[in-house]
């Protein structure tokens, strides 16, 4: 909820506030909270990152028709040793003005590739590549892992910060395919297919 205060565009979502102090609780060298979806077919987890409305829950819902299973919807608790995992994901979905609880189940799922959504839509452009230079990914990566960077959490100048060395320190261990989309659900499904 944006109010203006004292003249000033102030940001007064408790969301982001909530989800700091979950990162805060959680993020060490072993785990972290990330803003993001997880699907999952024959045990391969794609992990789905992107900024609100880049379409994460909509590819989570085209994924469905071609049986993938919606294991975390908006938040997700991962886990590193020696592998990428989904820990837990959170099973509340909006989608279109909608909201309903999946039915996950929060099995650990080992995390095969990382697709960073710039948009997704149904017209026919269709950009995807994979991204290869490490330290662009771990700034991708790493933005998701916070709520601080783009607002001010509170109405004063109180800001609630996270411990981003511990969120790089995991982020750089990451050694999974990461990609970059852009275009067409179905493409990119069918794209998800082939990895």
């Amino acid at each position: 909820v944006d109010q203006i205060i004292n003249g000033q565009l102030k940001h007064t979502d408790l969301y982001q506030l909530i989800n700091n102090i979950i990162s805060n609780i959680i993020n060490d060298s072993e785990n972290v909270y990330i803003h993001s979806a997880v699907i999952e077919k024959n045990n391969k987890g794609i992990l789905i990152l992107g900024d609100f409305n880049s379409g994460k829950s909509t590819l989570c819902i085209e994924s469905l028709k071609a049986g993938y299973q919606i294991l975390s919807a908006d938040q997700s608790w991962l886990n590193y040793k020696n592998n990428l995992f989904l820990k837990k994901g959170s099973k509340y979905l909006a989608y279109k003005n909608n909201f309903e609880i999946i039915d996950a189940c929060n099995e650990k799922c080992e995390i095969k590739a990382i697709f960073i959504i710039k948009a997704v839509f149904d017209t026919s452009n269709y950009e995807f590549y994979i991204e290869n230079n490490k330290y662009r990914n771990i700034k991708n990566i790493t933005k998701y892992c916070s709520w601080s960077i783009n607002n001010v959490l509170m109405t004063d100048d109180f800001e609630l910060e996270l411990n981003r060395k511990v969120i790089n320190e995991f982020v750089s261990k990451i050694n999974i395919p990461i990609y970059t989309v852009f275009g067409n659900k179905s493409d990119i499904i069918k794209k998800m297919e082939e990895i």
